[in-house]
């Protein structure tokens, strides 16, 4: 499993906006004997970004104070999550192996954007 803190260091940066990543992975391998092998493997994550409406508390460059409030103003707030799920049986013989896959996977994505990004009056 693994997680990015990248939200910490955007909001110590007073960026607009906080992503953060997680991740996780296995892969497990069984021996069914001499000739037969199963193996079952497994990806997923979870994305998420939001906005952060105190980026511009305490700026004073004109600038970059403008250059938050657009971006806070159009860009949405996001999550996502994905998984692979898998698994493969391989049967060796003579000279070869016969193998065997099915796997499954999914994706999940959303988007949201509310006026002056409060959501309390979403339908």
């Amino acid at each position: 499993m693994r997680r990015s803190y990248l939200q910490f260091l955007f909001q110590t940066l007073k960026l607009p906006f906080l992503p953060t990543y997680n991740d996780a992975q296995f892969k497990h391998t069984i021996r069914l004997g001499k000739n037969d092998r199963l193996t079952f493997i497994g990806l997923g994550a979870y994305d998420e970004v939001g906005l952060n409406p105190a980026a511009n508390d305490g700026v004073t460059d004109p600038e970059r104070f403008e250059r938050n409030l657009y971006i806070l103003g159009n860009l949405p707030e996001n999550d996502q999550w994905n998984y692979t799920l898998g698994t493969r049986w391989d049967h060796f013989v003579e000279n070869g192996l016969h193998t065997l896959v099915a796997s499954r996977s999914h994706l999940y994505n959303q988007s949201s954007k509310y006026r002056n990004n409060d959501d309390s009056d979403a339908a």
